[in-house]
C-alpha cells in the first residue's frame, strides 16, 4: 500500500515518516525523494533525500523518471517512479511525502496500488513556533500554508500533530488497520477523522 503524507511545512510529516520507518521497519519504508536544495546539517544523501544538481534533475525530467515534481522556493523536488516501485515490490507500506497540490499526479498509481491519503496539519500557533525555530519568514510562508490547506478535502484522513508524537503514531496505525480491513472487505468508503480540529 502507498501511504501519501501531505500538509503544510512544519506540520510533522517527516517526523512521522521517520518514526514509522525506524520503529516499524518490517511494515513501513519511506520513499526517498530527489531534490536540488542544499543538504542541511545532519542530513544523509539517500536517506533523507537523493541530493542532485539541477542539471541531473532536469535530465531525469526529460527521461520521464518522476511521478511528480515541484519547484518550491527555487529548488526542485520530485518522487521517482523507480523509488516507489522499489518499496512497493518489497510488500511494505511505502510512505511518500508530497506537497498537497501534487496529489493529482498519483491518480494513475492509486489505480494500480491501494493508496491511503493523509493530510497532516497542526494549529496555527504550533506551526508558527516550529517555523520560527527553523528560522523561516512567517509572513512569506503563511500565504503558502493557506494555499496548501485548501487541498485538505481531497485527502482521506486529516490528523493534527497537537499531541505527543506517540499518540499521533497510534492514530496513524489505527487508520492503516481500518483501511486494510475495509479494503479486505471491498469497502471503498472514504475514511474521515472524527478528531479533525
Amino acid at each position: 500500500m502507498l501511504i501519501i503524507l501531505s500538509g503544510p511545512s512544519a506540520a510533522g510529516k517527516t517526523t512521522i515518516a521517520k518514526y514509522l520507518e525506524t520503529y516499524y521497519v518490517d511494515q513501513f519504508e519511506e520513499i526517498v525523494s530527489h531534490t536540488t536544495r542544499p543538504m542541511r546539517p545532519g542530513e544523509i544523501d539517500g536517506k533523507h533525500y537523493h541530493f542532485v544538481d539541477k542539471n541531473t534533475f532536469e535530465l531525469m525530467l526529460k527521461q520521464d523518471a518522476f511521478i511528480e515534481h515541484q519547484q518550491v522556493y527555487g529548488h526542485y523536488y520530485g518522487v521517482s517512479k523507480q523509488a516507489v516501485e522499489k518499496v512497493v515490490s518489497q510488500n511494505k507500506h511505502g510512505i511518500v511525502i508530497i506537497y498537497p497540490e501534487a496529489l493529482h499526479f498519483f491518480e494513475d498509481y492509486c489505480k494500480r496500488y491501494r493508496c491511503l491519503k493523509i493530510f497532516v496539519d497542526a494549529p496555527d500557533i504550533i506551526l508558527k513556533e516550529r517555523l520560527l525555530k527553523r528560522g523561516k519568514n512567517i509572513k512569506e510562508r503563511w500565504q503558502k500554508i493557506a494555499y496548501e490547506r485548501s487541498f485538505k478535502p481531497l485527502y482521506d484522513y486529516v490528523i493534527n500533530t497537537d499531541k505527543p508524537l506517540e499518540d499521533t503514531i497510534k492514530e496513524i496505525l489505527q487508520i492503516v488497520n481500518v483501511y486494510n480491513s475495509s479494503s479486505a472487505n471491498n469497502n471503498n468508503t472514504k475514511i474521515f477523522s472524527t478528531m479533525v480540529k
